[in-house]
């Protein structure tokens, strides 16, 4: 499967990878909201990934907005879910 992972973090982001590779799981990787958008809508088929791992709190736009975006496309049916790093 192909997963999309949307996060603005560099170590976050390898560590998302590196635990997909090792489920033999392939990955993208898009910097922020917008990046993701972007990299659907450019997607050569409309349902090319398989799950979109989410940040919530990302620069540009971030993980609400990019989600919600998604959701009310139509032509969009892939799971999204949301992450976070932050702790409280």
């Amino acid at each position: 499967p192909l997963v999309l992972v949307v996060e603005d973090t560099d170590v976050s982001a390898s560590l998302l990878c590196m635990h997909l590779r090792k489920l033999n799981c392939t990955s993208h990787r898009a910097e922020n909201g917008e990046v993701a958008i972007e990299m659907l809508r450019s997607a050569p088929a409309p349902n090319m990934y398989s799950l979109i791992l989410m940040d919530l709190r990302m620069p540009v736009m971030d993980g609400f907005e990019a989600t919600k975006i998604i959701k009310d496309s139509n032509a969009c049916n892939i799971p999204v879910v949301a992450l976070t790093g932050e702790t409280s």
